[in-house]
């Protein structure tokens, strides 16, 4: 209900496939959910206010929910931004171009594979790797790993440098 930070999560337009047929089947199965416009704002560390009842994981449904499984979430044209924690400070944000997950029950962390734009050095970056499960109540300790290729990153926006990165790896630690 804050009104002064924006939504964790914030969709422009999304659909999905559901076959009529799996309704009353447990799990309940999704094939396909698509998401365009996605932003998601996530707060630093330690800031993200309290969760409603509903949101609880013990709450009433909570058992239903965990009987639903999404094989496949598409976001295309997304954002990530990345709050600071001074007002003086801007964000980052990460032009997320297109991000697949796959598998995404509760509980369970979630194959991506994911094109994105780094926002400095500006540059690309083509990732994947294994994300979650999600963490409600602090959604900066998220798991996140897997391997990326970082190109065309415009080194010269930091001063007395210059040149154009080029960088394979991989990594492992939280959101």
């Amino acid at each position: 209900g804050r009104r002064d930070i924006p939504p964790l999560f914030a969709v422009s337009n999304f659909r999905f496939e559901l076959d009529l047929g799996t309704l009353l089947d447990s799990p309940r199965s999704i094939p396909l959910v698509v998401l365009d416009g996605m932003q998601i704002h996530m707060p630093p560390k330690g800031e993200r206010p309290g969760m409603g009842v509903a949101q609880q994981p013990e709450a009433e449904g909570a058992s239903k929910a965990g009987r639903l499984v999404v094989h496949r979430i598409l976001i295309n044209n997304g954002r990530l931004v990345l709050l600071p924690k001074s007002a003086d400070r801007y964000p980052l944000e990460f032009a997320v171009h297109r991000l697949q997950l796959d598998e995404a029950g509760l509980g369970q962390p979630m194959k991506y594979i994911a094109m994105l734009t780094n926002p400095k050095p500006k540059g690309d970056i083509a990732t994947e790797g294994r994300f979650g499960p999600w963490n409600a109540m602090t959604p900066s300790d998220t798991p996140l790993s897997g391997r990326y290729l970082f190109t065309k990153a415009d080194l010269s926006v930091f001063s007395a440098i210059a040149g154009i990165l080029h960088s394979t790896g991989t990594f492992e630690g939280n959101l």
